[in-house]
């Protein structure tokens, strides 16, 4: 999608920046259509961040690209004011990537906190950082929310969506 000013895609950068002032090697992904005042705002963050050696902004990418990038990631930071769900948690599970994200709607039901991610209040951008330092110093607990948030992501498939469609609304 596209960089917009409810994802609050400068708190995820802070929130790795605070990371990587303590762990060096860490690297950023940033996926993204950069069109729009507000993206040329992210972009400009980044040219300034202390850590834009360390941040790789791909702009659009496909499908396939995001999958790559959810596969190859390590964890994936969500800061977004609100989800209608936070299908981008579920398909980075998918890949056995869990996911730290702020306590707001559709982000909180995306991700089971200690057992597929971890939920921190939403704009504590300090706490978000430090997590991100435990999952990556904390080898069993990463391997723990990497294995479960790949089983729950299982669940959500078009034929139990549609299942519980049919529940719901008594349609067929």
């Amino acid at each position: 999608g596209s960089l917009r000013p409810m994802k609050r895609p400068i708190d995820a950068i802070r929130a790795f920046e605070i990371a990587r002032d303590k762990r060096p090697q860490l690297r950023m992904v940033i996926a993204g259509s950069s069109s729009g005042r507000y993206a040329e705002k992210v972009l400009d963050y980044i040219k300034n961040s202390k850590h834009s050696d360390a941040i790789d902004f791909k702009g659009r990418v496909s499908n396939k690209q995001k999958t790559k990038l959810l596969d190859d990631a390590t964890v994936i930071l969500v800061t977004s004011v609100k989800e209608g769900w936070g299908l981008i948690v579920t398909e980075a599970n998918n890949q056995g990537t869990p996911a730290i994200v702020y306590d707001t709607d559709g982000l909180r039901d995306s991700v089971v906190h200690g057992e597929t991610g971890l939920i921190v209040k939403s704009g504590d951008i300090k706490k978000m950082g430090n997590n991100l330092v435990q999952l990556i110093d904390d080898y069993e607990l990463y391997e723990r929310l990497s294995k479960s948030a790949f089983e729950h992501s299982k669940q959500f498939t078009f034929q139990n969506s549609y299942q519980d469609f049919i529940r719901l609304t008594g349609l067929k």
